[in-house]
Order: C-alpha cells, then sequence, then structure tokens
C-alpha cells in the first residue's frame, strides 16, 4: 500500500501548455501566363517537425504543444468532388515551411 502512494507523486506533474499559431489565410502565387491563382483553400494541414498535427479550418487558431525550436509545415487542403467528409492535400501547390521557437 505504502509503494502505491509513493509513485503517485510521479502523476502530479504539470500539464503541457499549448501555444497557438494564426493561420489567416493561404493563398498562391504564380508566374505571369501560368492560369489563375484563385482558389479556395479551406483547410491547412499542419505538420510540427514531420509530424502531423491535423487539418484546422482557415482563418484559424492551431494548437500545438512543443518546447524550443521546431520547424512548423504547412500545405493547403481542399474538399475533395465538393464532399466535407472528403478533404485531401492540395497537390498542385509548394507547402509552407518555417522555424519557429516555441517559449513556456
Amino acid at each position: 500500500m505504502l509503494a502505491l502512494l509513493w509513485s503517485c507523486n510521479s502523476l502530479d506533474k504539470p500539464d503541457p501548455v499549448a501555444s497557438y499559431i494564426y493561420i489567416p489565410s493561404l493563398q498562391m502565387q504564380s508566374k505571369p501566363g501560368y492560369g489563375s491563382i484563385k482558389q479556395e483553400f479551406t483547410q491547412a494541414w499542419v505538420y510540427l517537425d514531420g509530424t502531423l498535427q491535423g487539418a484546422f479550418p482557415v482563418p484559424g487558431l492551431v494548437p500545438l504543444i512543443k518546447s524550443g525550436s521546431s520547424q512548423i509545415s504547412v500545405f493547403a487542403g481542399i474538399i475533395k468532388n465538393g464532399i466535407k467528409e472528403t478533404p485531401e492535400l492540395f497537390p498542385l501547390v509548394d507547402r509552407f515551411d518555417i522555424n519557429i521557437s516555441f517559449i513556456f
């Protein structure tokens, strides 16, 4: 019984605090003569250090639990065939990469 009570102290660690990034919009740039840049990107697929964190609506806040320096990659997402239940990455645009230092 005493060993069980002693081990509960290891569960008293503080919960991690989320940091947030705000993604106001996703826009595309093209070279002259390459067609229209009008796209409706409805989602941002966010990767933190190469691990998918989720697909988030744009504009919106993205919660990330991390401390220290990390690389964030954001991919544009669309609704496949107009069906809300079938989101996917838009393969014709490049991702956006940025290195950020998270501070608690």
